[in-house]
């Protein structure tokens, strides 16, 4: 390889040795990485800009406005409320309840808006039932990034890919829906049989859930209507912006400001744009830039070229090496650098490629369930908790963590080698 390339390697090697031990806040690093490269002329300013996907950026913005406006009418809490009246106070049922509910609601909605919504739920209801939370954190962690592999909004990984490959909101339901739910039925399977087969509640306690009122949690009936309307009309789009040829950023764009446009004197505009995660964004900048180089370098063809020598050329077999070998890092670094690696190198292969974008999102998607740094929802969960009095350590998430996750990488497996040879 060139110096150029090397040079290239190197600054990305230690930025991920940064990320992945929290030395310095991962916006940072990414940023001064990516900044350096262009200071050292190894990527000219305008190349590095150019790999800057400005659809994921343009997707991303709208919908954490659009997720705002419906956190402040207090429509997630009324939804977690009525999810956990409806298990009656029961351990099992509520571990079910909850398990469902958080898959699919974290199809739809990012993950760590997810999580930051059930939580405190989760926190509440078991105190008041006098339970352990922590098996229900867990697995609201588990299930959270289980669900967002589902579909094109679901995970930051597959909007990434949606982005790169094209394919739409239809297509990932259509291939990834299917393992998705056998996965959540096993994990509901794994914790009534395993974690909480000892867990009692008395018929007080259980009581108690009973009298919660949803109603009350809603703090705005119609500024959450309008909100609905707008998430509403996002869903439709993404269902059939291929058909219109239009891409989900424009979808996510148009409904996020006529959901402001219906909502504007019911909500603090300020506040809204205040929500926006910024360093998410930035730091979805920065780690463009910084893999951007790799492409430019030649790094990236090179691993291509090296992938498909070792599999001769077999797509199935390429297709189990990028599940597993992008399941098992995703777990390690985050899997979002760790994306915008593997789709460089699946471009470089070229041919016909939709298998290789399944296992990536599958291996991306569901390795961040392996360790407590392998998605940023296993972060939050686990710093909500501790702020709560919850000592739930980063150990105890791994334990559990690396058993489902290994599970549900052989499923995957399973399924993409019946999709491959079944269904070609």
């Amino acid at each position: 390889m060139s110096l150029s390339a090397w040079i290239s390697v190197g600054i990305f090697i230690v930025a991920f040795i940064l990320i992945i031990f929290e030395i310095f806040d991962k916006t940072i690093v990414v940023l001064l990485a990516s900044s350096v490269l262009i200071i050292l002329h190894i990527v000219p300013q305008k190349v590095a800009f150019s790999h800057i996907d400005q659809g994921v950026i343009l997707f991303l913005v709208p919908m954490m406005m659009l997720m705002q406006v419906l956190q402040e009418s207090g429509f997630f809490t009324y939804l977690g409320i009525n999810v956990l009246k409806l298990s009656g106070g029961s351990p099992r049922k509520l571990m079910a309840y909850l398990i469902i509910s958080t898959a699919f609601i974290s199809a739809f909605i990012d993950n760590v808006t997810t999580v930051l919504v059930m939580t405190p739920l989760i926190i509440f209801t078991t105190k008041e039932l006098g339970i352990n939370p922590k098996p229900y954190l867990i697995a609201s962690i588990l299930s959270s990034n289980i669900g967002g592999t589902a579909t094109l909004i679901g995970d930051p990984p597959n909007i990434m890919i949606g982005s790169a490959s094209g394919l739409g909101f239809v297509d990932f339901i259509k291939n990834l829906a299917i393992p998705v739910l056998f996965m959540v039925v096993f994990l509901i399977i794994f914790y009534n049989m395993f974690e909480l087969k000892d867990v009692r509640v008395s018929p007080l306690k259980m009581a108690r859930v009973k009298t919660l009122n949803p109603a009350a949690s809603i703090r705005d009936k119609s500024l959450m209507i309008r909100g609905l309307i707008g998430f509403g009309l996002a869903l439709v789009g993404f269902c059939i912006h291929q058909y219109f040829r239009l891409e989900p950023a424009t979808v996510a764009l148009f409904a996020s400001s006529f959901t402001l446009i219906l909502t504007h004197k019911k909500v603090n505009l300020k506040k809204i744009y205040e929500g926006v995660e910024w360093g998410t964004i930035l730091f979805f900048i920065g780690i463009f830039m910084l893999t951007g180089s790799l492409v430019e370098t030649g790094v990236i063809k090179k691993i291509a070229i090296g992938i498909k020598n070792l599999s001769k050329g077999n797509i199935f077999l390429e297709a189990s090496g990028i599940l597993f070998i992008g399941g098992i890092l995703s777990g390690i670094v985050d899997n979002i650098p760790l994306t915008a690696v593997f789709i460089s190198i699946i471009k470089s292969m070229g041919g016909d490629v939709d298998l290789l974008w399944w296992a990536l999102a599958l291996g991306a998607c569901l390795g961040g369930n392996a360790t407590a740094v392998g998605a940023s929802a296993n972060v939050v969960v686990i710093s909500l908790a501790q702020r709560s009095g919850i000592d739930l350590k980063f150990s105890e998430f791994t334990k559990k963590g690396i058993f489902v996750t290994l599970f549900n990488l052989v499923l995957a497996f399973i399924y993409l080698f019946i999709k491959y040879k079944v269904f070609k």
